[in-house]
This record gives structure tokens, sequence and C-alpha cells, in this order.
């Protein structure tokens, strides 16, 4: 049930016990840059891709218009591309900025009644999210850890049992998502001495 605006989680009102919510730490979130990185600071900009890693230790993958967090996604499927809405390409992604995330698919992560998707390319107010540094303002850099509020009013969370949601206004300590942005090993490259040839001995 919900009263005043507020949902409650498993019968019992948001934000009650500290025993209960460390049974709830299924808002958790890394956020982990596929990019490669040469700059010694590690800036993340409008363009980068990257992927996020759920505390369980998944990362968030999109199978067709499905939104997964149960680490079955292939590397393809957990590339995200974060752009900064109405902002250029290369420019930094800041605490307070209107993001938006692209899928393998070129569909953007959308919310809607809660629910969590990427069925359209759209970029309207449902593909919109706040990045919230824990740090406070400034620029995002590796390693920070962010949360993304959604056009509703509540933020992206992930559930032990692999679900992700957006139906919590609240921002406490456990409910935090932790973005550890950082770099990615490149996928090996094939150059023309690796080809294995008619005629190799292998």
């Amino acid at each position: 049930p919900c009263a005043g605006g507020e949902c409650r989680r498993g019968g019992g009102p948001v934000g009650q016990s500290p025993a209960l919510a460390a049974t709830r730490d299924h808002s958790l979130i890394q956020f982990k840059s596929a990019t490669p990185r040469q700059s010694a600071v590690d800036l993340i900009n409008s363009g980068d891709t990257i992927t996020l890693t759920a505390h369980t230790g998944a990362k968030l993958a999109v199978l067709s218009s499905e939104v997964d967090v149960s680490g079955i996604g292939t590397y393809e499927q957990q590339m995200l591309t974060i752009e900064k809405k109405n902002g250029v390409a290369g420019e930094s992604i800041s605490d307070g900025d209107e993001v938006l995330l692209r899928a393998h698919t070129g569909n953007y992560i959308s919310v809607d009644a809660g629910e969590v998707f990427a069925k359209w390319d759209h970029k309207g107010d449902w593909e919109t999210f706040i990045v919230k540094r824990e740090r406070g303002p400034g620029v995002v850099h590796a390693g920070d850890s962010i949360s993304l509020l959604a056009h509703t009013g509540r933020y992206v969370s992930v559930e032990n049992t692999a679900r992700i949601f957006a139906h919590w206004s609240h921002r406490y300590t456990w409910e935090l998502h932790v973005g550890a942005i950082a770099t990615l090993p490149d996928r090996p490259q094939l150059h023309s001495v690796d080809l294995i040839n008619s005629g190799d001995t292998i």
C-alpha cells in the first residue's frame, strides 16, 4: 500500500529500521567506463561507453527491450552510451546533469510507472536521468559514487532478485547507487600476424 504519496516496501514504511534496511541493499549499482581513457583524471564525458554493475556483481544488460540485471547479458548487451542531454559529445558529465543512456540496440533506457525498460529511441522525459554525485557538486570521475534520479522523482534501484525498478524517492546511504567508474580492459585486437591461415602449424 501507499500512504501520503510514499510507497511501502515489504509491508513496512519506507525508511524503517536499519535492520530491515540492511537487508535491502538492492539499489547499489557500479558504473564503469568501457571507453579507453587517456586522461589521468579519468573524466566521464558525454558519448563515453559505460557499463552499470549492480551490488550483486551482475552487469545491467539490454536484452531486446528488457533491462536485465541477472548477469546473463553478453559484452555487447552490457554496453551503454551515456549522453548529456542538450549537451555535446566530449562534454564532461557533472553532478546535476541530465543524461540519457543509449543501449546497443539504439534505444534508450526509460522509466514509466516505476518500470525500467529500453523500448524506444526517444529522448524525452521518460529517458532522462539526473546524475546525483555522492560527493556533491563537481564533475564525475572514475571511482565516483552516483545515483540516477528518474523524471518521476524516484531513484533507479536493483533488488537481490535481479529486478530493476524506480519506485523509491528517498536517497538513504544504503540506497545510493555506487558508481565506480573505471576503464575496462580493451578487447583484444586481431592483427595480420594473429590470423590462422591454411598450412599454419598450430
